[in-house]
């Protein structure tokens, strides 16, 4: 995601229901595919019914249709590729950063993305938000909201820090912070004024 105002990015939640209506008429077709895709029926209802849902929910839709959840259009080749899970954390961390290097508080992050201030509180500490909120806040970043996403071998990874002395622990923590802010932001970060 380059250029552009983070407001004019959005997610098209009348657009998945029309795909999800289209593809699987029947709640019986959505409960296959829910099961075939481990989704929940609760979440592909939800996007059927064109309600927002919890970001990583429906990007697991997205993904399971093989849609780039930005166009609803088939995944091209150039967009990261949606690895299961929402690293939340990582994700809060990237946000911060990207915010902190820009010079910006939360209050102007909150009137550049368009999403309320606790949705940017929220998004910050790492808690699950909502797909507009989501979408939104990832423009600001200027990333893919694929970008954020992880593995279950990687979450368990991380969770296996705990187990660690405590010396130990922190050290593995601050290189698995480094490696991760490093492939999510990248490089070099634009400090541009947005």
């Amino acid at each position: 995601m380059t250029g552009g105002s983070a407001r004019s990015a959005g997610f098209d939640v009348s657009g998945l229901r029309d795909i999800l209506r289209a593809r699987f008429p029947s709640y019986g077709a959505r409960v296959d595919f829910a099961d075939a895709f481990d989704l929940g029926i609760d979440h592909v209802q939800m996007a059927t019914l064109g309600r927002p849902g919890r970001a990583d929910k429906v990007l697991a839709i997205c993904a399971a249709l093989a849609l780039d959840p930005l166009t609803l259009r088939p995944l091209d080749a150039a967009v990261p590729r949606f690895e299961g899970r929402l690293f939340w954390k990582g994700f809060g961390c990237g946000l911060t950063l990207v915010r902190m290097v820009n010079g910006h508080a939360q209050r102007r992050v909150e009137r550049l993305a368009g999403v309320p201030l606790a949705t940017v509180c929220r998004a910050e500490m790492g808690r699950p938000i909502e797909i507009h909120g989501y979408v939104a806040l990832c423009a600001y970043a200027q990333r893919h909201p694929h970008l954020w996403s992880v593995t279950q071998a990687t979450l368990d990874a991380i969770a296996t820090l705990g187990a660690t002395s405590a010396s130990e622990k922190a050290a593995q923590r601050i290189a698995a912070a480094k490696a991760e802010i490093a492939r999510l932001i990248g490089s070099t970060v634009s400090r541009g004024t947005q």
